[in-house]
């Protein structure tokens, strides 16, 4: 290798220092070593990198820019007292482990200073640098090893470069120590990643090895034990989490028909059983479950379901009878799904799929009872003639209609009253068929007022009012 070569390799023009050598030779040195780099020609590099360091080293371009024998000597005190220069941590740290190693490099680095000192040739010198360069990279050596033994680290060797200043030699011992510590508990951790639920724990298990790997760095406590305890904690970690699932798994069994309304805690709850509060959370869900007795719990789907119907209702036109007969019989097989469950012939898992019945489009709620029973249903019912003009006073007699029908609707209960229930839904099918009569005017508006009489607590005498506005058309009613 030429010294062109060389200089091109270590990116130098010109002259350099002894400093400015070795800086550059570090840092190559630590990206190429073979114990550090992974590329397969790592070991091919370093000595590329070795040959050139030796040539540059002796070459007599070097020292051109020192001239001056005595600041040559100055610059070479001054890269040699950087051996022992140490922050306030490390030296407190060399106390546990080598304490007198660094007391044999200072003396060496103080004698070799005085030999230089009082040296009258650059031969001189240079020797006593080498001399000390073979001393440290020794020294290094066994500073390293008795670093390993105090921090129970158990490696034959690892990518340490044995030279350069103390402060930088420690800090890559530091690195070591924290890469072995790591990889450590990582491999403590890896053991466990079949153990059913670990994805669930993952996180908590993370946090229980970080702990772990910091209290081994502090170097405060013994590292076989702090081991075992991260082993432990682990343990401790899977039957926990397998205690809190087979709760879950209990509870979800307990609760086999579960209304929908609680469905979404229950996925929630699910989601935190690796959380602190999940018992306290797991025990006020079952508060509020077993509050809702089964009475309650379909008597408020129930009066939900009424409501809403209610609600669509009133947006209708009173002559829109398309709609109304469809909401009509639906609300009849509404009627009949909860006779059933008070039968024990429908579960009331089934009967809470009513619950997602909206009254804002039909044929979605008809496929809904059909997914219950089973049943198609025909809804074509013929074509939705409701164009007539409207005045107020007929929106207000249908309006006032279907709030006192919804109103005695829910009050009533599906599995007691359901023959009064049928009765308002024939009452209200009687209602729509006479909003019908007067749309083709075959009644007039004085016998549709006579509808504001009909509060339907009464079946009995609303018949009889219904009965009496029909007989105005001829028709008899056998009931």
């Amino acid at each position: 290798m030429t010294i062109t070569e060389a200089k091109k390799l270590f990116g130098i023009n010109g002259v350099y220092t002894i400093d400015e050598l070795k800086s550059i030779y570090y840092r190559l040195a630590k990206k190429e070593h073979p114990d550090i780099s992974s590329d397969d020609k790592a070991e091919e590099k370093m000595k590329l990198i070795n040959e050139a360091y030796d040539i540059l080293k002796s070459n007599s371009n070097v020292i051109e820019e020192y001239n001056d024998f005595y600041k040559y000597k100055q610059n070479v005190i001054k890269g040699i007292k950087k051996y022992i220069e140490v922050d306030d941590a490390n030296d407190l740290d060399l106390k546990y482990y080598g304490y007198d190693i660094f007391l044999k490099i200072k003396a060496k680095v103080n004698s070799t200073l005085k030999e230089i000192n009082d040296a009258v040739s650059r031969v001189d010198i240079g020797f006593k640098v080498r001399e000390l360069e073979m001393f440290i990279t020794d020294q290094y050596r066994k500073l390293k090893n008795k670093y390993c033994e105090y921090y129970e680290i158990k490696i034959a060797d690892h990518e340490v470069i044995y030279s350069g200043p103390l402060s930088e030699f420690l800090a890559q011992l530091q690195i070591l120590k924290y890469d072995y510590y790591d990889n450590m508990t990582k491999e403590i951790v890896g053991e466990y990643k079949l153990y059913s639920g670990y994805n669930d724990i993952e996180q908590e298990i993370e946090k229980l090895r970080v702990k772990a790997f910091d209290n081994i760095s502090l170097g405060i406590y013994n590292n076989k034990e702090i081991f075992n305890n991260l082993k432990r904690n682990i343990i401790n970690l899977f039957d926990e989490y397998t205690k809190r699932k087979k709760a879950y798994l209990d509870f979800l069994k307990e609760n086999e028909n579960i209304s929908p309304e609680f469905e979404v805690a229950v996925k929630e709850l699910e989601s935190k059983i690796t959380c602190s509060t999940f018992y306290d959370e797991l025990t006020e869900l079952k508060m509020q479950i077993k509050s809702q007795t089964p009475e309650n719990r379909y008597l408020k789907l129930y009066k939900k379901i009424i409501t809403k119907a209610t609600k669509f209702l009133l947006k209708l036109n009173p002559f829109d009878n398309q709609n109304k007969v469809q909401v009509l019989f639906l609300l009849q097989l509404i009627k009949e799904k909860f006779e059933s469950y008070g039968k024990n012939e429908l579960s009331f898992q089934n009967l809470c799929k009513l619950e997602k019945i909206n009254f804002i489009d039909l044929a979605e709620d008809f496929k809904i009872i059909e997914t219950i029973d089973g049943t198609k249903y025909d809804l074509n019912y013929g074509n939705n003639n409701s164009e007539l003009v409207l005045n107020n006073e007929i929106e207000e007699i249908y309006h006032n209609l279907i709030v006192k029908a919804g109103k005695a609707l829910i009050k009533l209960n599906p599995l007691d009253d359901s023959f009064s229930i049928a009765m308002i839904l024939i009452q209200l099918t009687d209602i729509n068929r006479i909003f019908d009569e007067f749309k083709y005017g075959f009644i007039d508006f004085d016998n549709l007022l006579k509808l504001n009489e009909i509060n339907f607590n009464d079946y009995k005498a609303d018949n009889g009012i219904i009965s009496n506005i029909e007989r105005t058309l001829g028709i008899k009613k056998s009931r």
